[in-house]
Order: C-alpha cells, then structure tokens, then sequence
C-alpha cells in the first residue's frame, strides 16, 4: 500500500483508456459533424450557383423583354411581305441586346455552371398572325442544362428563376419529345438543346416554378397544349398548386397535389397519387384518379372518378376536405360535410337520398363514381327514367359537403 505523500509506481497515474463503447460514441459523433459539415457546405454551394444563375437570368431576361416591347410591332409584322427594311432579330444574341441599349455593358452571355444565354422569340400562333394582334412568346435559355455531380438539377435551375422573380420553365425530368413542359400560352417550342439532358433554364410571361413541383402566380392561369406530367420513377411527391386555373389539352399529372383555386380542366384525364381540389369546377373527358381526397367547389364533371376505399368507421369519423367522398369496408359510401355549429369542422356522414332537381346521372358501384353530365336545360325531378341501377342499388343524388350537385348516383341498398 502507497503511503501518504509518496509516489504512485511509473504508470499507476490513476487514469483509464478509452473503453470501445466510448470510442464508438465519439467516432459517431464525429461521424454526425462531418455530415453536418458536407450538408452545410452543399447547402452553401447550391446557394451560391442559385444566385449567380438567379443574377444572370434576371439580367438577361429584362433585357429581352425591353427588347421585346420596344420593338414589338416590328416583331409581330417580321413576316408581312409588305414591310421592309425589318432589322430586329428573332433571337437576339447578348452581344446585340448590349448594342442596343438593352443590357449593361457589364452584362454577360455566360452562365454560371457553364454555357451561354440564349434568347428565343416566336409566333404565338404561327398561322395566324395579322399584324399588332400577333402574339409573341418569349424564352430566356441557357444551351447547356445545370448539372450538379453530373445529373440535371431542376431544383437549382428553377429555383434561380424562383430567386430572379422572373416567370420559368424546364424541361422534364427524361426527354419529353424534346419539348418544354410546364408552358403557359400553349406554348410548345421545341427544347433549344436537342439530345441534350433536361434541366434548361427559361423565362417567359407569368408561369414560375420552385423545386420540382409548378406553383402559379395569383394573377396567371396554365393552358398549354399537351401533358403536363409531374411524375418520375424515384417516386419524388411533385405537386401542381395553381392560383387560378389549370387547363390542358393533355393529361394532368402528378405525384403530389393538384390544386387549383379556379377550375382545373383537362380533355383526357387528371391523375394525382394524393389529392385532387378545386374551388372551381373539375372536368376531365376521360378519368379522374386519386389515392386521397377529390373535391370540387363547384361542378365535378368525370367520365369516371376513382377514389381509393378509405375506412370509415362511421357516422362522426373526423374528415378534412368537405365534399369528399369515402367508403367504409361494407361498402358505405360517405360524404365529408361540415358539422353543424362547428365552423372548421368536417366528418364523414352517410350519402343522403336525393332530393328536389336532378340534371345529371353517373353510378357508384364499389369505390368507383361513373360520373356523366346530361343537358342541363332538362329538368328531372323525383325518380330519373334514364337511369338503370343494377339489382340492389338505389337512387341518390350526390351531395358535395355543402349542396346536391346534379350528379345522380346509384347506391348499394
């Protein structure tokens, strides 16, 4: 035994190795911090190449539409054999905006993750065009897509138009016949980079994107011609939120939300792997399909709804989207409708029987609404003659959440 005031034996200082456990726990958190780390500086090196693409294309893009309202009557007459001397370019170069006094001396063609800026003008409606009631669409681009570790990265490209406050589009996530989607005004101009991977950063009129997913202006609408497909084999949610309308030609797709505070029209079909909302009307030529809730403000017009068979475990079930309609594992169907007295309040109640007009017919067999619409000048009343409900079913009309639609339905007694 040591006494007191002597000296421990050459080694015996009294302390202890690292015990493994210990070890592991700080490895993980150095671990933890080098992540940390990369996460901070990707985050800080994204931001960087947002801003820098944001600066140039905001630049560039004023310049080309001071170009283009300036000189807007010659551009729209450039085809009328009976003007002359017509000098303005259809796709003025950055050089030539300079020139003129439409960008800064300081103003460059180059972007910042490489390639150049290019400008393109076209005829809205290449057919018809007379005179100063020609419409022009104008696109901002770069020629070569941003890329980040060698993959096209949408999120920068559109989130730097985002950043810029100017209206964008790019291209889909594969090559999609080598146009650009997401356009307002139909626009349908081929991808100016050919054989080229995705991701072109454009501007033009009051279309603007953030992320993956298409967000609208309150003061724009979105009629295009052809798809517009939000969907990718990663399974990413993409989501189409519009301020105002959405209306297509094509089909609406998308793997998140479809949304629109106006109408959302599309002449084939609307599919969204969550939820379908308009305050509008929701029309759709073919289906409408959606894995959540689908509701229309005013007028739902479907050659055939599809509603998953959500359980409802009865009279009272708490809802969120008024209008909506469910179905319990009996087969059930339910509607979403406001409680009474309790303002924000929605749970899903039995579909009642129809009462007073009926200007409309479709059948609910299973989890599926067929939905069709008839002339609305003919008034039905009571029983509707032209519809046959298979043995075991009744006639209802369908009730939205806050009033019956003209939507006739056919329910499992």
């Amino acid at each position: 035994m040591t006494s007191i005031g002597s000296r421990a034996p050459f080694g015996a200082s009294g302390r202890r190795g690292f015990t493994l456990l210990e070890m592991a726990i700080v490895l993980f958190i150095a671990a933890l911090l080098l992540v940390a780390v990369a996460m901070g500086l990707r985050y800080l090196s994204d931001r960087n190449t947002t801003d820098n693409l944001a600066y140039g294309l905001e630049r560039v893009y004023e310049g080309a539409h001071a170009y283009v309202t300036r000189n807007f009557v010659q551009l729209s007459t450039a085809r009328d054999p009976e003007v002359e001397g017509f000098e303005q370019p259809m796709q003025p170069t950055v050089a030539e905006l300079k020139d003129a006094r439409f960008l800064g001396h300081s103003a460059s063609d180059e972007g910042y993750t490489g390639g150049h800026w290019r400008v393109r003008i076209e005829w809205a409606n290449p057919d018809h065009c007379p005179g100063t009631a020609c419409n022009l669409n104008l696109l901002v681009y770069l020629d070569r897509p941003v890329m980040r570790e060698g993959r096209p990265a949408l999120d920068l490209a559109a989130g730097a138009a985002h950043k810029a406050h100017a209206p964008a589009g790019f291209s889909s996530l594969a090559p999609h016949q080598g146009s650009l989607t997401g356009i307002q005004r139909s626009w349908s101009v081929p991808n100016p980079v050919p054989e080229q991977p995705p991701a072109v950063l454009g501007a033009l009129h009051e279309f603007a994107a953030a992320g993956f997913s298409i967000h609208l202006p309150r003061s724009g609408a979105l009629p295009m011609q052809g798809d517009l497909n939000m969907t990718d084999e990663r399974g990413q949610a993409h989501s189409i939120t519009g301020a105002k309308d959405l209306e297509l030609s094509g089909d609406i797709k998308a793997k998140g939300d479809i949304k629109a505070k106006g109408m959302i029209v599309s002449r084939s079909g609307i599919l969204s792997n969550t939820a379908i909302g308009a305050e509008g009307d929701i029309t759709s030529a073919k289906s409408i399909s959606a894995d959540n809730n689908v509701y229309a403000g005013k007028d739902l017009y479907a050659g055939r709804l599809i509603i998953p068979a959500i359980i409802v475990t009865g009279s009272g079930t708490p809802c969120e989207v008024p209008g909506a309609i469910a179905q319990d594992k009996d087969g059930t169907v339910y509607v979403c409708s406001p409680v009474r007295h309790k303002p924000d309040t929605n749970s899903w109640e039995p579909l009642k029987p129809a009462t007073g007009t009926m200007c409309g017919f479709g059948t609910v067999l299973g989890n599926e609404l067929l939905a069709t619409t008839v002339d609305k000048s003919t008034l039905c009343k009571g029983h509707n003659p032209a519809i046959s409900c298979p043995v075991g079913y009744r006639q209802h009309l369908f009730y939205n959440g806050t009033a019956w639609t003209d939507i006739y339905v056919c329910i499992a007694e």
